[in-house]
């Protein structure tokens, strides 16, 4: 039986890491003494992120950072059949003092501005959601304390997503990040939809925290967006991506370490924006619209690439991976 220290240099990245374009960081940090709970669908998982939530009161250093793909304005915590939505429960933790940042994506400005974007097979799903995740947005933003904190999220590749899903909840001595596949949305309440998500603690925290604000600091130095999402199943929304009052999101140390002894792996996946020449918008002449690559990661990051192929060349037997789209050649 191998011992530990074996599994982990056969499974987990160790030292210097090389990936696509030479764009990974020198590492993939591990971290130990986490705790890790899987979450196995939204009747699972949205219970726990609910009682992580209510058990913030506004004291000092309490924070709430979420992130979307898509987000539900009419969505609840409270179960399929509804209750307190997540806009409500996020403003009530607003006003009693609890620091409150919300992220959610829509396409990039220069895609959703585009006119020929209506006449693209794919175009009207997407539209809907982000539509939708626009109302949460403004939804938020109703309430004062969240004017400037509720923010679309538009650093998406133009011919993808920004696909995070999850947050961090908590303060400086104990937090918990959520990450995984489960929207804030009501469907994911349905026993068909089957996805999980990751409750960590300990200093894994720290990596989720350091993403979400990259991003936050990413937009937040880029110029407003004006947009208007014109959805085939709804009304038009408008709604700025952003407020010129968009607040700077502080460096901080979250994480410490828990009794428990797992160690643990975080990676991200950010593009290079370098498609100029793909493909045009069908009924344009146009090429596809680009957006501005990451400042804080102008080569893009590939760490999820870096991590698979460790797992997957280590395999001495066998795995089953499951996906709802994989692409990958290489995988």
């Amino acid at each position: 039986m191998p011992d530990f220290e074996e599994l982990k240099r056969r499974y987990m990245v160790q030292g210097t890491v090389s990936s696509l374009g030479g764009a990974s960081p020198p590492s993939v940090p591990t971290f130990q003494n986490c705790h890790v709970t899987h979450h196995i669908n939204g009747p699972d998982y949205f219970p726990a992120l609910k009682a992580k939530i209510n058990t913030l009161a506004g004291g000092a250093g309490q924070f709430i950072y979420l992130m979307g793909w898509w987000l539900d304005p009419g969505f609840s915590l409270d179960g399929a059949g509804g209750g307190t939505t997540v806009v409500d429960l996020l403003k009530a933790k607003s006003r009693a003092g609890v620091d409150v940042r919300v992220l959610g994506w829509v396409m990039a400005p220069q895609v959703l501005q585009n006119p020929a974007l209506a006449s693209l097979g794919f175009a009207a799903d997407i539209l809907n959601l982000n539509a939708e995740t626009a109302r949460f947005i403004q939804a938020l933003r109703a309430e004062p304390t969240l004017a400037d904190k509720a923010v679309l999220n538009i650093l998406s590749h133009p011919a993808g997503s920004v696909h995070i899903k999850g947050g961090i909840v908590g303060d400086g001595t104990d937090a918990a990040m959520f990450t995984g596949g489960l929207d804030l949305q009501q469907g994911r309440w349905q026993p068909f939809w089957h996805d999980v998500e990751a409750q960590v603690r300990g200093p894994a925290v720290q990596a989720l925290f350091d993403a979400f604000r990259d991003m936050w600091g990413e937009i937040k130095r880029r110029p407003v967006a004006h947009l208007t999402i014109t959805p085939p199943s709804g009304t038009a929304v408008t709604l700025d991506s952003h407020s010129t009052g968009m607040p700077d999101l502080p460096a901080r140390s979250l994480g410490p370490a828990t009794p428990s002894k797992m160690h643990v792996q975080s990676g991200l996946t950010l593009p290079q924006f370098n498609i100029a020449t793909v493909s045009s918008l069908a009924g344009s002449g146009n090429q596809l619209p680009s957006n501005s690559p990451l400042s804080y990661a102008p080569s893009g990051r590939f760490d999820i690439k870096t991590i698979w192929n460790k797992g997957i060349n280590g395999a001495q037997t066998y795995i089953y991976a499951e996906d709802q789209a994989f692409t990958s050649a290489e995988i």
